[in-house]
């Protein structure tokens, strides 16, 4: 029989928000006499075609779009970064997600072992607390660039360890590989056979 798999769930959820930095903004310089001249509707031969309208985009979009290119860059990262408080021996999955609003983060971070639980119910607290400060910092390398950083963060832990499903599972795994090897196995048979017949 297969060992049990054993299976912590940490979902989180939280927000993000960006300085407005309109305020921030430097007045702009007096125009020059070549820009009063375009500006009087007076184009000279030589001039600079006029720049194209700025984009509408806010750097709240451009935030999230961001986030939402390299969502599966970051679950990769918080992955690696969880694994570094655990043994080798747990495999950590991390899955991240952003929606439309305030920069609004959803995601789940799996952890697996099999035969011993993770840890004891007495520690899920303060490894889901580990968890997510490993969450925070890999964020905040993508918040900062722009101006942003993270106004609320939840996490809570789901315990699952699902004796008789896992059992299932690992068994089902182990039929179709034997399946596979079987069938693998008589392809060889009747390549071997057509070879022989071929050469007789």
């Amino acid at each position: 029989m297969p060992d049990d798999l054993h299976m912590l769930l940490f979902d989180f959820s939280g927000s993000a928000d960006i300085k407005d930095t309109s305020q921030d903004a430097k007045p702009k310089a007096p125009a020059t006499p070549a820009q009063d001249t375009v500006a009087k509707g007076i184009v000279q031969p030589d001039a600079p075609a006029a720049p194209g309208p700025a984009s509408n985009a806010t750097p709240k979009d451009e935030l999230l779009q961001s986030l939402i290119e390299q969502a599966e860059t970051i679950s990769q990262k918080i992955e690696r970064e969880v694994k570094r408080i655990l043994p080798p021996t747990v495999t950590v999955q991390a899955n991240i997600q952003f929606d439309d609003g305030s920069v609004v983060i959803t995601g789940m971070v799996a952890l697996l072992k099999w035969a011993a639980p993770i840890v004891g119910d007495a520690a899920k607290k303060e490894l889901g607390e580990l968890v997510k400060l490993a969450i925070k910092r890999v964020l905040s390398r993508y918040l900062t660039p722009f101006s942003a950083s993270l106004t609320e963060l939840n996490v809570t832990s789901q315990s699952s360890t699902p004796d008789r499903t896992s059992r299932t599972f690992a068994d089902k795994i182990s039929a179709t590989t034997a399946l596979l090897v079987i069938t693998g196995l008589i392809l060889i048979l009747q390549l071997v056979t057509l070879l022989v017949h071929l050469r007789s």
